[in-house]
């Protein structure tokens, strides 16, 4: 009589059960609904299994007395607690658990022992070593842990657009993108209305599955914000296997590389979760092992149940070969990643002094480091006029230059003129590809900028340098300008004209700045948060924006320090303004209680205010 083995494999989000043969062949293959007891119920996951088990005995017309092991690989169910639960489940079922192996579900995918990360709806990292020792990392839940999850990338999203919008940690990313994204897969018109999918109807797996919504964001948007979380996952991710490296049996690494098994939807996104994955086997003490080489199964990790469970009962399949169910995902020579971090840093720490002496090295770094080196000279404040022109590139959106006290009128016009030079370059060689009957070859990708956002602050910025930046590049989505008292109505009125899709922009301190300026946005038709702290605007700007082709978008205004707005203008403002949800005009003098007064909750949903009102 022919032996068969069942394996079932289950977590948050879906379970899958498949009967083999002692050669491996497959008979029949069920899926069902989540099965980690600890969410979903130990009495309904076991109804679950016994229904899984079920279908595949109908659907391969074997009998349960053919069925030699049953393997149980379930998120939730390492815990010898959780198995015995289960298991005294199974019997009230009429269940014959004689049969039945459970486990935890990284067992599916490594049955013969070895290292597993899952990155699915929730997250674990685990070893399985030959002498039956384990070490394990993560894997608590989404309350205590599941770091580089699903969840935790969806719950991050939007943990950082709350936290963002309350000025608690504000994004060097542009969040328009995902907070848009946010409310259409939730079905919501506020941010407040995700309180009930976390407090009142909470379901773990569809939260989760927001993150390939993200995911789609940082492949097809090429979105910063979205590829940043996926970093930090890859980052969380990779400080798992460095916590458990100390534990790894030494067989397994013999050649000084370690294969690890990589499972989970998460993975689908490796290109963005490589960087922050290698960073953190390359920072920190020497690990044990030199390469890390990333495997993905091609078949189901239910078949990994199903030996797991017959080696138990001492039946080892010796003919299924379950390593041919592997592909490689990547491999990462930690050693390359170690020496090239460590040349970065030398790089940005010593970046001044190969400016004067190795300059013509630096013209030819690649776009990739060229970018990286500009993101983490602007957070320190390094870019100077000097040094920006040597680490330009296409691939940098967001110029960030908050910080950089050094950067004037001269980077922002050389900026314009990078783009104006392209677009000449661009016509020139289709002009000669059209006389010459030839396809135009492609401009070189590093001679064109391709910024959404510009941060600007300081006595160093005036028209000059602003007109000419946004003249070049009016796909600017978001623009801020702090505290730069030398610019006037010239480049408010340059922005309007040629920004038009512009959805950011505070001109916070920018004191020349007046009502002719701000009369020169009325035709954005994309403006969704206007800071005006401290210019110098009166009634006729607050007229002039609910008269504006985006008196419908605007949802966060700013009027601090506005001291020559009055109640009527301000009013004006909240009539034809019906979607504003964040308002804040502290110290405006002229302001009274009436103004607080008509600020109907009916009609405006706020979310955020902030007022002072003179005491008479």
């Amino acid at each position: 009589m022919n032996r068969f083995f069942i394996g079932i494999e289950g977590g948050a989000t879906k379970t899958e059960g498949v009967l083999i043969d002692e050669f491996g062949k497959v008979y029949a293959t069920v899926q069902g609904g989540p099965s980690n007891p600890w969410v979903f119920g130990f009495d309904n996951v076991a109804k679950l299994l016994k229904q899984i088990i079920d279908d595949i005995l109908v659907k391969s017309e074997v009998n349960w007395e053919q069925i030699v092991s049953v393997g149980m690989v379930l998120s939730g169910a390492g815990q010898i607690e959780s198995q015995s639960n289960l298991r005294n489940e199974l019997q009230s079922l009429n269940v014959d658990t004689n049969k039945v192996s459970i486990g935890e579900d990284l067992l599916g995918p490594v049955p013969n022992g070895g290292v597993v990360i899952i990155a699915g709806t929730g997250s674990n990292c685990v070893v399985y070593n030959g002498d039956g020792s384990s070490k394990r990392a993560g894997g608590w839940g989404h309350l205590l842990g599941d770091e580089g999850s699903g969840y935790w990338i969806a719950q991050r999203a939007i943990k950082c657009v709350f936290d963002h919008a309350d000025n608690l940690k504000l994004s060097r990313h542009d969040l328009t993108r995902l907070s848009d994204e946010i409310k259409v897969y939730f079905k919501i018109q506020d941010m407040s209305q995700l309180l009930s999918y976390f407090y009142k109807n909470f379901q773990k797996d569809f939260i989760a599955r927001f993150t390939q919504v993200i995911a789609k964001l940082a492949m097809n948007n090429n979105d910063a914000a979205s590829q940043e979380l996926f970093k930090e996952a890859g980052f969380m991710l990779g400080t798992h296997l460095r916590a458990i490296s100390g534990h790894i049996e030494t067989k397994l690494y013999d050649q000084g590389t370690l294969r690890v098994v990589a499972v989970g939807s998460v993975f689908r996104s490796w290109k963005f979760l490589k960087p922050g994955f290698t960073d953190a086997l390359s920072n920190g003490n020497a690990l044990p092992f030199h390469k890390v080489e990333l495997a993905q199964l091609t078949s189901s990790a239910a078949i990994g149940a199903a030996i797991w469970a017959a080696r138990k009962h001492d039946i080892p399949l010796p003919n299924v070969d379950f390593t041919k169910c592997f592909t490689t995902l990547d491999t990462i020579d930690i050693m390359v990643a170690k020496l090239v971090a460590l040349c970065e840093y030398a790089v940005v720490n010593n970046f001044n002094t190969l400016l004067l002496t190795q300059s013509s090295t630096l013209n030819t770094l690649p776009v990739n480091l060229k970018a990286r080196l500009f993101t983490v000279l602007s957070h320190r404040g390094l870019l100077t006029d000097d040094n920006l022109p040597f680490l330009l590139n296409c691939r940098t959106r967001t110029f960030d230059f908050r910080d950089c006290v050094d950067i004037t009128d001269q980077s922002l016009a050389l900026m314009a003129r990078c783009s104006l030079t392209a677009q000449i370059e661009r016509k020139r060689l289709q002009h000669l590809a059209s006389t010459q009957n030839e396809i135009p070859p492609h401009t070189p990708t590093t001679s064109v900028l391709n910024p959404s956002i510009i941060y600007v602050r300081g006595l160093q910025i005036t028209d000059y340098g602003l007109s000419q930046f946004v003249q070049q590049y009016p796909s600017l989505r978001k623009i801020r300008a702090l505290h730069c008292s030398h610019i006037t109505d010239e480049s408010v009125i340059a922005i309007g004209s040629y920004c038009s899709r512009l959805m950011e922009l505070d001109l916070t301190g920018c004191i020349k700045v007046t009502d002719a300026g701000i009369n020169g946005l009325q035709q954005l038709t994309h403006l969704r948060s206007l800071a005006l702290t401290q210019t110098s605007i009166t009634d006729d700007s607050l007229i002039s924006i609910g008269q504006s082709a985006f008196h419908h978008t605007l949802n966060e205004i700013n009027l601090r320090m506005c001291t020559e707005i009055t109640d009527d203008g301000f009013l004006f403002l909240l009539k034809n303004c019906p979607n504003l949800k964040t308002i804040g005009f502290i110290q405006c003098p002229k302001l009274t209680e009436r103004s607080r007064q008509n600020l109907n909750p009916h009609t405006h949903q706020l979310s955020y205010l902030v007022w002072t009102i003179p005491v008479e």
